[in-house]
């Protein structure tokens, strides 16, 4: 927790850059149990050298649990009460440096790695509570929603990284890197179960070596439990998709919605990807590709390179009833083909 003079909002790290802090640092210890450590500078931008064992470093305050409340109280300009779960301690800061504090100040709550084996490590902060302040407004936050923006603002070097949870929330599914190509998968039987494409989980967290998601109590592959393992994707197949349609890897069809009207004897723009046996783009694939139509009078484009593993192409069709846009593999003829949903031409 930062305690920074007047109102910089600069970024994620305001013990170096700011020129006047007050820092309650924790951190767990090696033999597991837990410390806070006040600390302070006053005129000194970028620099915090003072705030680690030296002057700057006013006493700590120990627990042999991180969970409970931790925190500060100023009970007057230099008397300053820390707090643990399990412990107290009186604390006073110089009259030179409080002055420093006497207009508005930011409080930043979060976290700081500071190593880099440490990134990915978790922090969960249950309450933030700060009241008393002279000409400030008594903020006591749960979370129980989205981040409530009049209150807070956002300050961390990886915003992605800060997640509201709720009682949905079951557990972190972390894997180690490198993992280009792989995809995440799911069965509830380890051993006769079909392993199917999990979307079950928020977006990808990536932090440091590892990445993560988190598992919804909801998401879970059978009513309360499931497995999961990394499998790598392989170039199977190939889409296409009309206006209207999106890519949606992981569902049967590997497509949402409803193809836009086509009109007769005009251009209509189709896209055609590369993907795997769940529907996810294979951004790797450059191979050329044909084109057919159960349309034996429409417009095709002429054979094209996928770019990314994707293309976008040109197409009319002159004939009415139901057609189809079929595209195959020029390059790896053992790749599946890929034909449109069927549509009717209108005029």
């Amino acid at each position: 927790m930062f305690l920074v003079a007047r109102d910089p909002r600069t970024g994620a790290g305001p013990d170096w850059s700011q020129p006047d802090v007050v820092f309650f640092d924790m951190r767990v210890a090696d033999d597991g149990t837990f410390n806070a450590t006040f600390r302070y500078k006053t005129d000194m931008p970028d620099s915090n050298s003072f705030m680690f064992g030296g002057a700057g470093e006013l006493g700590s305050v120990a627990s042999s649990t991180a969970v409970g409340v931790w925190g500060m109280t100023f009970n007057d300009d230099t008397s300053i009460t820390i707090f643990s779960p399990e412990a107290s301690t009186d604390l006073v800061l110089p009259a030179a440096a409080a002055e420093k504090f006497n207009d508005a100040v930011t409080v930043y709550f979060g976290a700081q790695p500071n190593v880099t084996s440490y990134i990915g490590q978790k922090t969960v902060l249950a309450r933030a509570r700060i009241s008393g302040a002279v000409g400030g407004t008594d903020i006591t936050d749960d979370f129980p929603g989205p981040l409530d923006t009049d209150t807070w603002e956002l300050a961390a070097e990886n915003p992605a990284g800060i997640m509201i949870l709720n009682d949905d929330a079951a557990f972190w599914l972390g894997w180690s890197l490198p993992d280009t190509g792989f995809g995440l998968q799911a069965t509830t039987d380890v051993v006769a179960g079909e392993w199917n494409p999990y979307a079950g989980a928020t977006s990808i967290l990536p932090t440091g070596a590892t990445k993560s998601v988190l598992i919804a109590k909801s998401g879970l592959p059978g009513e309360d439990m499931g497995y999961w393992r990394l499998a790598k994707r392989m170039f199977t197949q190939l889409q296409i998709l009309w206006p209207g349609e999106s890519n949606a890897p992981g569902t049967p069809t590997g497509k949402t919605g409803t193809p836009d009207p086509v009109p007769l004897f005009s251009e209509v723009t189709v896209t055609i990807n590369a993907v795997a046996q769940d529907y996810a783009v294979m951004r790797s694939v450059t191979d050329t590709v044909h084109f057919a139509s159960s349309d034996p009078n429409a417009f095709l484009p002429e054979d094209l390179a996928l770019v990314s593993g994707t293309a976008t192409a040109q197409i009319i069709f002159f004939t009415e009833g139901p057609q189809t846009i079929t595209v195959s593999d020029v390059t790896d003829p053992g790749i599946d083909p890929g034909t449109s949903t069927e549509v009717v031409p209108t005029q």
